[in-house]
């Protein structure tokens, strides 16, 4: 990313929650060694840090509040909320722990370690990895990949963009995803336990992990051990592939 040497520094109590919001800059967010938010920003950017209330506060940038262009880097403590809003700049948010919201067209996304995580873009790619809370995405033609040890509550919705779920669903596991023509791929452990129900009109579905499958026309069902998690995909001509991690 872009050498950062402005910044601005605020101490606060605890976890906060921040907003960021940019056009084209690129933002990292991670979390700071200390109890305080700071925001750095290339030389040409001045940016502050404005209280709104409680532990609500908003990065600014020479009094606007939003920044056009360049890259940024945000560190806040540990637990904090993070909302950011861009249209072509990349996003990542890693480690903070707290619940994530990004907004975006065409940049990419990354979400690592976090919270509930709310994420809708156009077409930028998606990451979400780790997250220990509820995550939903909601793109257009952006590639999403989810992974985790154990996933958990998952809601996708896509027209065209391929999506890959990778890891163990198991009994918290609940993956209920919508596609109209891109793919949608489980790659799951081993020790995964689940029920699944799927739809698909003219696409086809693709078993390698060794689900128990029956079903006719465009709708199947299937187990997978225990059937402790819930896996339900619908798609109008997009594939569903099942195979081991």
């Amino acid at each position: 990313m872009t050498l950062l040497l402005l910044a601005a520094a605020l101490e606060v109590a605890g976890p906060v929650s921040l907003s960021v919001r940019t056009y084209g800059a690129d933002v990292e967010v991670a979390p700071g060694p200390r109890l305080s938010v700071s925001v750095s920003g290339r030389p040409d950017v001045r940016p502050s840090i404005r209280a709104l209330g409680g532990n609500r506060y908003e990065a600014e940038f020479d009094g606007k509040r939003q920044l056009h262009e360049g890259a940024l880097r945000v560190e806040v403590p540990a637990g904090s909320a993070i909302d950011v809003s861009t249209v072509l700049g990349r996003v990542s948010i890693a480690g903070v722990g707290g619940p994530a919201r990004v907004r975006g067209m065409s940049g990419a996304v990354r979400v690592a370690g976090g919270a509930e995580v709310d994420v809708e873009t156009v077409d930028g790619g998606i990451e979400v990895d780790d997250a220990s809370g509820k995550v939903r995405i909601h793109t257009t033609s952006g590639v999403s990949a989810v992974s985790a040890t154990a996933l958990g509550e998952i809601e996708l919705e896509t027209a065209s963009g391929a999506a890959s779920f990778r890891g163990a669903c198991g009994a918290r596991c609940r993956i209920d995803v919508d596609s109209v023509s891109g793919e949608v791929h489980f790659a799951l452990a081993p020790g995964s336990a689940f029920s699944a129900s799927l739809i698909t009109t003219s696409g086809h579905v693709r078993d390698t992990l060794g689900l128990s499958l029956h079903g006719r026309e465009a709708w199947t069902e299937g187990r997978f051990h225990g059937g402790d998690g819930a896996i339900e995909c619908e798609t109008f001509s997009g594939d569903i592939v099942f195979g081991a991690r």
